[in-house]
């Protein structure tokens, strides 16, 4: 009779832990609906204009994937760009298609290796015109399993299946990391400013 109590008993911790882990990755991803997830605006280019950008982002419950957004927009703006910072849920972000945009960046937060479910969801409808540069990013705490743009693409800004969608740079930031730096890169890479081949 012991035994099944003991038995019981275990099955009933593993329920309780998840449900526990179900709810803290629903609480990760609230931050989708924050206020700055239904905002958005717009950054002038600093000297001469060259082109219209769009930064998609989705908060996350930190800010930190926001903070990420604001540096490409900062690095997009100082190469000459025009930059609507947007958040995932506002209607900037879903105006993309009309909106004469040569570049579109899209990201937010990963949790345990993978990008919120916001951005899962804004992928899936995502259709940008056909010459639209897309660069995505991710931030979170574990390393992506290699450095190439297409793993890194796969975990940050993962596309459906049959999607047409050509991602030309992707970077994920973990902690530790400048995203300052880190974010020049990127847009680096995106903008191909590189003087050798960016693979």
């Amino acid at each position: 009779m012991r035994k099944i109590f003991k038995i019981a008993g275990a099955i009933i911790a593993i329920l309780i832990i998840a449900l526990v882990i179900v709810f803290a990755l629903a609480a990760l991803d609230v931050g989708s609906y924050s206020s700055d997830a239904n905002s958005s605006q717009t950054l002038p280019a600093k000297g001469a204009m060259v082109g219209n950008a769009l930064v998609v982002f989705d908060p996350g419950m930190s800010g930190n994937a926001k903070n990420v957004a604001t540096a490409v927009a900062s690095s997009l703006q100082d190469n000459g760009y025009q930059v609507t910072l947007a958040g995932i849920k506002s209607q900037a972000a879903t105006n993309y298609s009309t909106s004469g945009y040569d570049l579109i960046v899209v990201g937010g937060p990963c949790y345990m290796g993978k990008a919120a479910s916001s951005v899962q969801n804004y992928l899936k409808a995502f259709n940008p015109p056909q010459n639209t540069t897309v660069g995505a990013f991710g931030i979170g705490s574990i390393q992506p399993d290699g450095n190439t743009t297409q793993v890194i693409a796969k975990e940050v800004a993962p596309l459906p299946n049959g999607s047409a969608v050509m991602i030309k740079a992707a970077m994920k930031i973990v902690s530790g990391e400048d995203i300052n730096e880190k974010s020049t890169n990127f847009v680096k890479e995106l903008l191909n400013v590189y003087s050798f081949p960016v693979p």
